[in-house]
């Protein structure tokens, strides 16, 4: 049976780090108990969206923290894809549509490797 894919996350690291308890987290996202902070800790279940602001909320940090290495990955694949995206379009004919795609997705490759292509050459 496959295993399904752990999201690595440092909720308990800045839990423990502040010195509260997983019944207080508990408390200041307004869970009934602590069990479902414990799930999120020991990655048994993935915080709702709401839980996650909230998490954001009491550290002072940016959800992307909690899932660093997650987020990283994602990061990778989104600059490879937009790199890819952006030579598509590049190839496309040009128009204000396409520049205005064009300018985003340049500042949004790792590299971009992009030569504007005139179609009537």
């Amino acid at each position: 049976m496959k295993q399904a894919y752990k999201l690595r996350n440092y909720l308990k690291k800045y839990r423990l780090q502040c010195g509260l308890t997983q019944k207080e987290i508990a408390y200041l996202l307004g869970c009934s108990d602590a069990t479902a902070i414990s799930h999120y800790e020991r990655n048994v279940r993935i915080p709702p969206l709401e839980i996650l602001l909230g998490y954001e909320k009491i550290f002072n940090l940016p959800m992307r923290f909690f899932y660093a290495r997650t987020a990283s990955e994602i990061g990778r694949k989104i600059e490879k894809r937009s790199g890819i995206l952006l030579n598509k379009i590049v190839r496309q004919p040009s128009s204000k549509m396409n520049e205005r795609k064009i300018d985003f997705l340049q500042g949004r490759c790792e590299f971009s490797p992009v030569f504007k292509v005139n179609p009537q050459s």
